[in-house]
């Protein structure tokens, strides 16, 4: 009976009949004209406008409880009439078209960034000369971005239900077979998956227009042969190694992951930006990365077993075939192990401004900054923020403290109990670190610290509550015992004992873009050509690739000649909500010879960022092509000037205010 009443539009009905006395003559006309066609197939159109026109009396201060139950019932039969539509048989137009409806659906039930979504998919929908080329490069960002807000609603939801059904199950003897998938069932009801399914239908008709294959490179490495491993994600597998050359074939990628050694390709159906810390520790191993992004070819990938070779074919395509060969014995991945760091000077300041850094007491990211400073015949738009630093030493000085005799005893017992079990290791590690953001500064840093600040011309109120700044800086050299940097040193036969943790200070700049440049293209070793990545707001979203992809772009240095490889989709980008300072890891184990260490230590802002969603409706970076053009030849300017400066092909980092590019850090390309 309950099934007949929904299915029948008998809900409908009832609210219709409880909620019209209340309700405007137009939206009562309106709503007679669905229940007279309830099972047409425009109707869905109707009901998207009856829901809108209800808006505004189910956001009354005070309610509307019939309003709001009469969107419910509408918003279940709208679901009820999509559920007999056969999306894989749609032409691609209209296809596309119903997406539009239904992500309209999507957003009037759930609100907050939909209508972002809305609003861009909608300017897309409507922009001329759809299946071109050019019109496909800015559909396949649009929905990305669409199926990012839909994986993390669907998260955010799995999160919330599922924990609850299980408890509540296991309490009431449910049987395990129904508690195991309730979330998935869950989130099929609800208006989202119809979206997730019609997203799944455009996407290859996007690709094929835009003359995208399945497969994306992300380091150049073109063959590969190993044992093949399947799992979610890299967390299970960190600190650990393999005796034989492994082929990973993971679902999702984060950014901080360390790659293991042992793993000779890395396959996942994760978006991962190009010049992001994880794609460049990628390569620093030699190891093939690759993104795919057909869901079926994926789905196939994970279903195989033994060894395979992986290979890259004339069209940069992947190939996994059966192996007539081993996996053989570990090679690839492997960790270099002749590292010498550099020793730790004895004594000197705590804090130090801009005109003392030098190499003995600093590393590469204050010192480079110096070369480029001391540099001429830079273009004039080119800044760079001026310095602070706490030099090697300075962290070990403040353990000897005395005011820090307990934390210092604390710290040795812990890391005399690192035995090289992950796991327990693991667990050791984030006691260290929780013992370091327990240190009382050293007499006398604050006034150093203030002197320093205020030499280089920081504004007063960033460097007036120290506690803050200390807190930054702790941060940082607890950083030095994270599981990535600690697993990274015993791999390369790094003493724990010689690495030191110098930190770097810079006034922030409030990024409109962020930006990483390689002055040689990563993947093809090209040197004539640059290859760079940006995205809207500071740079934390591009190295710690966040979910969904930056602009990515390659030019020639002699030509100028811009090929724009992928446009913008990440779901989220980091604004300032406020002036703030930020402290930046500079060790003597970073940017060495054949090692990079990209990522491998935290910077740390004084004052968080906000995460906002990225707005790309009412960004250039997306639609205006004359835009994209001329900020890429003014980073291309910037590399040109930088390379030629350090006397090396370069890593830079930097950012975008106006028609001002500063560059933050720059570093030799591994």
């Amino acid at each position: 009976e309950i099934q007949q009443q929904v299915h029948g539009g008998a809900d409908i009905d009832f609210m219709i009949y409880k909620a019209k006395d209340g309700l405007s003559a137009d939206i009562v006309g309106l709503l007679t004209e669905i229940q007279q066609n309830r099972h047409e197939w425009w109707v869905t159109s109707k009901i998207i406008e009856a829901r809108s026109k209800l808006r505004s009396y189910c956001e009354q201060p005070d309610g509307h409880r019939d309003a709001l139950m009469l969107d419910v019932a509408l918003e279940g039969w709208f679901g009820v009439q999509l559920s007999k539509s056969k999306f894989g048989e749609m032409d691609r137009d209209a296809q596309f078209d119903l997406a539009s409806t239904v992500l309209h659906n999507v957003a009037l039930s759930y609100g907050g960034e939909w209508w972002k979504v809305l609003s861009l998919f909608n300017k897309v929908r409507d922009m001329g000369d759809r299946w071109s080329p050019q019109w496909a490069a800015i559909a396949k960002a649009t929905t990305e971005r669409a199926s990012l807000a839909l994986q993390a609603a669907m998260d955010q939801i799995h999160t919330l239900v599922q924990p609850k059904a299980r408890e509540l199950g296991t309490a009431i003897g449910t049987d395990e077979s129904y508690l195991a998938n309730f979330a998935e069932e869950t989130i099929r009801g609800l208006p989202t998956f119809h979206l997730s399914q019609i997203l799944a239908c455009i996407d290859p008709e996007i690709r094929k227009a835009g003359n995208m294959g399945a497969w994306e490179q992300v380091t150049g490495v073109p063959s590969a042969t190993g044992e093949v491993a399947t799992m979610d994600d890299l967390v299970g597998i960190q600190g650990k190694s393999f005796d034989t050359n492994q082929v990973v074939i993971v679902k999702n990628l984060g950014g901080i992951e360390d790659i293991p050694a042992g793993v000779v390709a890395v396959l996942s159906h994760s978006a991962v930006d190009v010049l992001s810390h994880i794609a460049i520790r990628a390569r620093n191993q030699g190891v093939l990365m690759a993104t795919c992004h057909d869901e079926g070819v994926f789905n196939a990938l994970m279903a195989t077993s033994g060894v395979v070779d992986v290979k890259v074919d004339a069209r940069g395509q992947i190939e996994v075939t059966a192996s007539t060969a081993a996996a053989g014995a570990s090679s690839k991945g492997k960790a270099v192990t002749n590292i010498k760091l550099k020793p730790i000077p004895a004594g000197g300041a705590m804090v130090v401004s801009d005109a003392a850094f030098s190499e003995t007491i600093l590393g590469g990211k204050s010192n480079n900054l110096q070369v480029l400073r001391k540099a001429t015949g830079l273009p004039s738009f080119l800044k760079f923020p001026s310095s602070v630093a706490l030099p090697f030493g300075t962290c070990e000085k403040a353990l000897a403290d005395p005011a820090n005799s307990e934390v210092k005893s604390e710290v040795d017992g812990l890391v005399a109990k690192l035995s090289g079990d992950a796991i327990k290791d693991s667990v050791t590690l984030a006691e260290i670190r929780e013992a370091m953001l327990n240190l009382e500064a050293p007499a006398g840093m604050e006034k150093e610290l203030e002197a320093a600040c205020a030499a280089a011309k920081f504004d007063a109120d960033l460097f007036s509550h120290f506690e803050d700044c200390f807190d930054a800086i702790k941060q940082v050299w607890a950083s030095k015992w994270t599981d990535r940097a600690f697993f990274s040193r015993k791999a390369c036969g790094v003493p724990d004992a010689s690495l030191s943790m110098a930190v770097l200070g810079q006034q922030v700049v409030a990024a409109e873009y962020a930006f990483v440049l390689h002055t040689t293209n990563p993947i093809s070793g090209a040197t004539d050509e640059m290859m760079g990545e940006v995205v809207v707001g500071l740079g934390e979203s591009l190295v710690g690739n966040y979910p969904g992809r930056a602009l990515t772009f390659t030019i020639n240095k002699a030509s100028g000649a811009v090929t724009v490889l992928r446009l913008p989709s990440k779901r989220q980008c980091l604004k300032l909500a406020e002036d703030t300072l930020i402290f930046r890891s500079d060790s003597n184990g970073e940017d060495l010879e054949g090692f990079a260490g990209a990522g491998l230590y935290e910077s740390i802002l004084v004052t968080e960022a906000n995460t906002v969603e990225t707005d790309y409706e009412k960004s250039p970076l997306l639609f205006d092509e004359s835009f994209r053009k001329a900020l890429i030849s003014k980073l291309a300017e910037v590399g040109k000037a930088v390379e030629g400066a350090m006397g090396s092909a370069q890593d830079i980092e930097g950012c975008v205010v106006g028609e001002d590019v500063t560059v933050v850090q720059t570093r030799p390309q591994v």
